[in-house]
């Protein structure tokens, strides 16, 4: 939605209120946006991390970055199945693989 059509959208929804006030609300967004300088921006922030590293930085990348994370995954719950699960070391590793998977995880919905 750009500035036009999203000005567009407020005055028809203000139709209730009385000309004046209509008028003023659609002034006080259109300084809004002329002060804000949105009108000629990229959105950059999908707000998804895997969308945003595909875009900024390219598909290769994300591959790349995927991989990663699969490979250690993989590799650390095989490690982690067969390990001593009472040593402090094993726990502080499970608890960084538990904290990456959650991070994977969020970055579905956050960057």
């Amino acid at each position: 939605m750009n500035k036009e059509t999203y000005l567009q959208e407020l005055r028809k929804a203000l139709k209730v209120l009385p000309q004046e006030d209509r008028d003023e609300a659609v002034e006080f967004y259109e300084e809004y946006f002329d002060d804000a300088g949105f009108e000629n921006e990229y959105i950059t922030k999908p707000h998804n991390m895997y969308l945003q590293i595909g875009v900024q930085t390219g598909i290769l990348s994300l591959i790349c970055f995927l991989v990663f994370y699969f490979w250690y995954f993989a590799v650390s719950i095989k490690l982690y199945r067969k390990a001593n699960k009472s040593e402090y070391l094993v726990k502080i590793g499970i608890g960084i693989l538990c904290g990456t998977f959650g991070y994977m995880v969020v970055g579905l919905i956050n960057d």
